[in-house]
């Protein structure tokens, strides 16, 4: 095991995916590969291939995997970007935005779900966010608290709401079970909300990849989860 009490986690992307590009990070002090499964599973298995031929090919020793999972993420369905300006009002709709309207379509049920007639939205990475207003069925006025570019298929988050986790390892679990064919040493769930949810995952590995344990990394990222987070 790592005697180091810090870990350098680099992720592999496009500019990162070759053996020789991952054996140049591990000479640079990292430790960790994540591989995001944002991707399609055959990617994954490209990406987690390279980084055991990197292994090989410096002799490094104690290089560990890491598979990370997105979840379910509600996205705007714009294609193309939007600027949004402080106080203007912007629509969020089920349906196609109407010729006269300023605003985004968002087909998720989950939002719908969610979204209340006083919820603050946060776009992106939070780079624009919005104040609904006024809520009706499958339609909401919001006005912009802050502004800046929407761009295309932007994540949407509802501080507060919450998935179910439940849904959200179901999506990913042919995912998982297609990691724990490769082996790595670590998984990151998205949209953790309690302890059950650690559980549940543990079931669906138990049940379909039996010998296989990774460590778990559980990402904390709602309201729920920082209250449980001891039991997590």
């Amino acid at each position: 095991m790592p005697t180091t009490k810090t870990r350098i986690v680099a992720t592999i992307g496009p500019a990162s995916e070759k053996p020789e590009n991952i054996a140049e990070l591990i000479q640079a002090g990292a430790s960790i590969f994540r591989i995001s499964y944002s991707i399609s599973p055959e990617e994954g298995e490209m990406r987690f291939n390279a980084v055991h031929e990197a292994i090989k090919q410096t002799g490094a020793r104690d290089i560990e995997t890491l598979q990370d999972f997105g979840g379910l993420k509600i996205r705007l369905d714009n294609t193309e970007p939007i600027k949004v300006a402080k106080g203007q009002d912007f629509i969020l709709s089920k349906a196609e935005i109407g010729k006269g309207d300023f605003g985004a379509q968002v087909t998720n049920h989950y939002f719908w779900d969610n979204v209340k007639s006083d919820s603050a939205l946060y776009i992106g990475d939070g780079q624009v966010a919005l104040k609904i207003k006024k809520l009706e069925s499958g339609r909401a006025l919001a006005e912009v608290l802050f502004g800046g570019i929407i761009g295309p298929r932007k994540g949407v988050t509802i501080p507060g709401m919450s998935f179910g986790f439940g849904e959200n390892i179901k999506a990913d679990a042919e995912l998982a079970l297609a990691g724990a064919k490769l082996g790595f040493n670590y998984v990151a769930l998205s949209f953790v909300e309690n302890a059950d949810d650690v559980k549940l995952f543990k079931k669906i590995i138990i049940d379909g990849a039996s010998g296989y344990a990774p460590k778990i990394l559980a990402k904390i990222e709602t309201e729920l989860a920082v209250k449980n987070i001891d039991s997590i």
